[in-house]
């Protein structure tokens, strides 16, 4: 059952239903970052311009036996220090 997607004929046999794809890529933020940055970027313009209080990303952890953990941050310079995609098998 499609009931999101009712009337959208856009399918793809590994994706699915969809509406429509995009890409992107920051040109500030793609030297420090893993896909291109638009992430960070996008998450920064949602703080800067007020539009959010805080946002939720994926950081290192500081706890020892731990990869990674979920920071809340509300600053830009904090996003950008979680800046990175994180992967773990």
């Amino acid at each position: 059952k499609k009931y999101i997607y009712d009337g959208i004929q856009k399918h793809d046999q590994q994706v699915g239903h969809y509406i429509n794809t995009y890409v992107g890529y920051s040109q500030v933020h793609r030297q420090n970052s893993s896909s291109g940055g638009i992430a960070t970027y996008f998450l920064e313009k949602l703080l800067e311009q007020g539009i959010v209080d805080h946002v939720v990303c994926v950081s290192r952890s500081g706890t020892e036996g731990e990869h990674y953990e979920y920071g809340v941050f509300n600053s830009v310079d904090k996003v950008r220090s979680s800046s990175k995609t994180r992967y773990y098998p």
